[in-house]
């Protein structure tokens, strides 16, 4: 089946009106039926997109590299119609078939959709990184605050040890201990009886 025009224009396999066949599988067979898998546009996307991927994989901890790389993606999803037009009028110079309509139809399933779907893992990358980092923070404070209930602890013991210290040390009188008072208190006790 011949789905590409005379002038290797790229043609729907099923004709879309209003949108209602582009559910059927019989739609989406003959959109992917029609694009030369081998040509070497068609290999560069695909090779794009996997490194995309691999990039986002592997930079897994650089925040900032991260951001660059989603910004430049979803840029390139932003000016898709500018891209679309542009690679209509110039197709003759990358491809051997005119695969941008001015639906945008190829575009937007061939190099946008895995643009969003790796920005889309990005973004859930993100989450989860985030998410941990709560995790952690929340882990870090509640050792903390053992930490200080600890200490705490410890603080009130030092102070009974230094309480009864203080009241040994009060209750010396002119050297006398204690004990020495107690002896003499019985003393006089015993001596008036």
């Amino acid at each position: 089946m011949d789905l590409l025009g005379e002038w290797g224009e790229f043609k729907p396999a099923v004709p879309v009106e209003g949108g209602s066949d582009m559910n059927s599988w019989k739609f989406w067979h003959g959109f992917f039926s029609q694009i030369e898998w081998t040509e070497p546009f068609i290999v560069f996307v695909c090779v794009f997109h996997l490194i995309t991927l691999l990039l986002i994989i592997s930079t897994k901890g650089y925040l900032t590299l991260q951001c660059i790389l989603g910004a430049s993606l979803l840029g390139v999803v932003y000016l898709g119609e500018t891209l679309n037009e542009l690679a209509a009028l110039h197709w003759r110079e990358f491809s051997r078939h005119q695969y941008f309509d001015s639906h945008g139809m190829f575009f937007s399933v061939v190099i946008s959709l895995p643009i969003l779907l790796n920005t889309m893992l990005l973004t859930v990358g993100w989450l989860l990184s985030a998410a941990s980092l709560l995790k952690d923070v929340q882990v870090q404070r509640i050792k903390a605050q053992a930490r200080a209930s600890q200490e705490q602890g410890k603080g009130d013991e030092k102070k009974e040890n230094n309480q009864e210290d203080t009241k040994q040390s009060t209750n010396k009188k002119g050297g006398e201990s204690k004990g020495q008072r107690d002896a003499v208190r019985n003393r006089k006790a015993r001596a008036t009886t």
